[in-house]
């Protein structure tokens, strides 16, 4: 993108902001959680570490495979987990949606990840594409394995949930979304259209969200990639909001599918950007219910057809 370079020497302040709403009253009971499920051991110079995740859905009978979306939480790469900054609730919204959703945790900047030779060459791009990654105390290259990192652990959680006896967690493996937010926006866009240009091959995404993110290399997707939803703040001072406008453009010009929704005044994270407010509603939408409705416009057959737009709600 042609601002991603001011974009990166703020990346190491994405650390999502305290939430500013609370989650809607509703029972928890409707829900079952499998946690800490292991997906990977993820290679560190310490030794390898377990990588969990906790998966969340109705607690109902399995009459009909269930969709998957896959919740990546933010933190700049060096903090954050998924039961942080909403991230857990946001996967519940998902489970109550009626999906199959997992919240991972991934490799950090202090875990000293080890990148796997098959993702190596995206390290090696990420640092080709943005010399100035963001250091504030932190080598280039420690952030660089920081984001592959977050990327292949994001590669290894969808391997993971589609091969592991799926089925028996009601996942439905042809219909799969990513929503992350921050440095997990920044996961799950990469994973969704960068891998393909490195031959690796992924189960490929049909939806992603967004929630005030970038990505690192323009030109990074395809006509047939996975349609996108963006969420971002005005003046959001730590992943500049030219970002969200990028992306929208390069989503136009290569036929993806694009909704994007700009929050006057609002700040990075839940800082101004309110979801469960009828005051940041969209025509009649409050800013989750759109969320859903576009996850479901690309993953549930008996959806109503997605709305590409581009709002500013003031």
């Amino acid at each position: 993108m042609k601002t991603a370079g001011k974009i990166a020497t703020s990346v190491a302040l994405m650390v999502t902001a305290a939430c500013n709403a609370a989650e809607p009253l509703m029972a928890d009971e409707r829900l079952s959680v499998e946690q800490n499920v292991v997906y990977a051991q993820g290679k560190t110079r310490r030794g390898s570490k377990p990588l969990l995740m906790d998966i969340y859905q109705l607690r109902e009978p399995c009459d009909t495979l269930k969709p998957l979306v896959v919740i990546i939480h933010g933190g700049a790469w060096v903090r954050g987990s998924k039961t942080q900054s909403q991230w857990d609730i946001r996967a519940k919204d998902a489970a109550r949606r009626g999906y199959v959703a997992a919240a991972i945790n991934y490799r950090l900047i202090p875990d000293r990840p080890v990148i796997s030779d098959e993702f190596l060459p995206v390290r090696a791009g990420l640092i080709e594409a943005k010399a100035d990654l963001p250091s504030r105390g932190t080598s280039r290259k420690n952030y660089a394995n920081g984001i592959t990192a977050s990327i292949e652990d994001t590669a290894a959680a969808l391997r993971f949930l589609t091969s592991d006896a799926p089925e028996q967690r009601c996942i439905d493996t042809s219909k799969i979304g990513l929503w992350g937010g921050s440095a997990g926006g920044v996961a799950a866009m990469h994973v969704a259209y960068g891998l393909d240009e490195y031959g690796i091959s992924i189960p490929q995404p049909d939806v992603v969200i967004d929630y005030w993110g970038m990505m690192f290399k323009d030109g990074m997707m395809d006509a047939q990639d996975a349609p996108l939803f963006i969420l971002h703040g005005s003046e959001d001072q730590r992943v500049a909001t030219q970002g969200a406008y990028d992306l929208k453009a390069e989503a136009d010009a290569k036929g993806v599918g694009a909704a994007m929704y700009i929050i006057e005044g609002a700040g990075h994270g839940y800082s101004g950007i309110r979801i469960y407010d009828w005051s940041q509603a969209v025509n009649g939408l409050r800013l989750l219910e759109l969320t859903l409705n576009f996850l479901d416009a690309h993953l549930k057959d008996d959806a109503p057809a997605p709305v590409y737009e581009s709002v500013i709600v003031d």
